[in-house]
């Protein structure tokens, strides 16, 4: 008898630790879903980076100056 009492007892303190277990758990979890909520609300609220630019443009923007540097020295060399 006094075994089968011992069994159950084990088993009860078994099961309240796994339940303790289970709310320390549950309670991290939400502490981390908070977390990310707070983080999502700054990166929602922060100011968005300006207009992106259009590589292709930038790249026919530069051609065109190297083009008139290239042109310069030609004009310089020849006579006026």
């Amino acid at each position: 008898m006094m075994d089968n009492q011992l069994l159950d007892l084990k088993g009860d303190i078994v099961v309240q630790s796994e339940a303790r277990t289970e709310k320390d758990v549950e309670v991290k979890i939400q502490a981390v879903h908070r977390r990310i909520y707070a983080f999502e609300l700054r990166m929602f609220e922060s100011p968005q980076p300006g207009p992106t630019v259009d590589v292709s443009i930038f790249q026919t923007a530069l051609a065109k100056i190297q083009a008139d540097i290239d042109a310069l020295p030609a004009t310089a060399s020849e006579p006026a």
